[in-house]
Order: structure tokens, then C-alpha cells, then sequence
């Protein structure tokens, strides 16, 4: 008997991995930028993707962050 598979994970498991709001997942799920599953009208998320869409995200060139106002 092989090993359970991972579980899926919801969209309130995302986010709260992610540390953004349910909103931004459904918003990056439909636009495909972020992995997802559909069972009807429910996302599901696998694990590893989400990892892999992390480390992807980490492995891209930093932005350069501009101060808002200036301190003379």
C-alpha cells in the first residue's frame, strides 16, 4: 500500500501560509498566476505547488524599494 497523498489545502490554508488575505488568493488563483485545483465552485491547493510558487517568487530579483519621502 503506498502513502497517503498530501492533503489539499483551502484557500483560508493559503492564505494563512501566505500570510495575505483570502481575497488575494482567490485574485491570483483566477488570474493563474497561483496554483490551483477547481472542484466546482471550490479551489483547492496542492502543497508542494505553493511551496514551489514560493521559492520561485523568493529566486526572482528583489525590487528596488524607494523611500517614500525624503529625510535632509
Amino acid at each position: 500500500m503506498s502513502a497517503p497523498a498530501e492533503s489539499l489545502w483551502t484557500v483560508a490554508d493559503v492564505a494563512q501560509f501566505l500570510s495575505m488575505s483570502r481575497q488575494w488568493v482567490y485574485k491570483h488563483a483566477e488570474l493563474g498566476s497561483l496554483p490551483c485545483v477547481r472542484f466546482g465552485a471550490s479551489l483547492r491547493f496542492q502543497a508542494s505547488e505553493i511551496r514551489r510558487y514560493v521559492e520561485q517568487r523568493a529566486q526572482r530579483q528583489p525590487a528596488r524599494l524607494l523611500p517614500l519621502h525624503r529625510t535632509e
